[in-house]
């Protein structure tokens, strides 16, 4: 079985312990698991708008040092996974231009409930992987995120998820 696992900014958070925005219980977690997942067939899929959301937070980090840091880190993981079509991940515009008002009407349908734009389409590019995929055998599409009420959205429900 092949599992792509999409990564939502609470998780890539985690992953780069961005002070303010992680716990050292949660960040030791998210890597235990990503370590795991990366020995077998697993795919990792990062919604660009969740590497947007990551920039944000760390250009908004008090100490500069930390802010360049965190800049730099993130600068040199998006280069490597653009330059190299895959690691540490793979980088995915969640919707096309076409697709902004379905996606607005989404975030209509959705807001309520607490999931915001970058959410819904996060949760959009998890479905239209598993779409893709679905002819080609066993995959699964789980979302990798903190947030429940996104995690509730994910294609095929993940055995003991966490949720931070």
């Amino acid at each position: 079985m092949t599992v792509f696992f999409v990564i939502d900014t609470s998780y890539l958070l985690e992953i780069y312990g961005v002070p303010t925005h992680s716990s050292e219980r949660a960040s030791a977690e998210i890597r235990r698991r990503v370590g795991e997942a990366g020995k077998s067939d697993a795919s990792f899929v990062v919604p660009l708008g969740c590497i947007l959301e990551l920039g944000n937070h760390i250009a908004k980090l008090v100490d500069g040092s930390d802010r360049h840091r965190f800049a730099k880190k993130l600068a040199d993981d998006v280069a490597s996974s653009v330059e190299q079509q895959w690691g540490p991940w793979v980088i995915k515009p969640a919707v096309d231009v076409e697709e902004a008002p379905q996606l607005i009407t989404e975030l209509l349908a959705r807001a309520a409930s607490g999931v915001g734009l970058v959410d819904c389409a996060t949760a959009r590019l998890a479905r239209g992987l598993k779409a893709k995929y679905r002819s080609f055998g066993d995959y699964r599409v789980h979302i990798w995120t903190k947030d429940s009420a996104l995690k509730s959205l994910e294609p095929d429900p993940e055995p003991e998820p966490f949720l931070g």
